[in-house]
């Protein structure tokens, strides 16, 4: 019974001091003008369309709209040009595929200032994967394929300082998570 207690009192405090937050310069309702940063992600991802492996993500972030579309909230689109090159592994045609990929993708992101160090975002993203196969000793063919892709992702930045946040991600080609740098 204490614990509920506990717990229900600092989920009170949380949400009151969110509020405070998102009305204080940087949050939400802040409606004035603002100066976007641009910034650099790196990111490490577990990919898991057609098989499981590893990969990095650098992205570049172009504010596009600062101020969003929304005039009441404190919202930004930007754009993000990106690079994702994995390795993974496929096991189909009775044995285990392994393959590099390198693709290279275009990003909307949609991104939500709640409070000075928490922004959301959603993402949609379109680009190109050039697969190399590492095992064509195992195939009467060649099998290097390239593909056009979509991608739909929900992420969240967390700020550390002005300059450094915490990226997490989560979308159809895998789970990510790295740092961003603001410049």
């Amino acid at each position: 019974m204490n614990r509920l207690i506990v717990a229900i009192l600092c989920t009170f405090l949380l949400g009151t001091s969110i509020a405070s937050a998102q009305d204080r310069e940087g949050g939400i309702r802040d409606t004035s003008q603002h100066q976007r940063p641009q910034g650099i992600s790196g990111m490490l991802y577990v990919p898991w369309i057609y098989g499981i492996g590893v990969g990095v993500n650098l992205r570049y972030e172009i504010p596009v709209v600062k101020d969003g579309f929304i005039p009441s909230i404190n919202d930004q689109f930007s754009i993000e040009p990106s690079l994702s090159l994995s390795y993974r592994s496929y096991g189909r045609y009775g044995g285990d595929l392994k393959f590099f990929d390198i693709s290279p993708a275009v990003y909307a992101t949609w991104s939500f200032h709640i409070t000075p160090k928490f922004r959301p975002y959603g993402a949609v993203g379109i680009g190109y994967g050039a697969e190399i196969w590492l095992n064509d000793d195992d195939f009467d063919n060649d099998y290097d394929t390239g593909y056009f892709y979509w991608d739909v992702a929900a992420g969240l930045f967390y700020n550390f300082s002005p300059s450094l946040a915490f990226r997490g991600e989560i979308g159809g080609r895998g789970p990510k998570a790295g740092l961003h740098w603001y410049f």
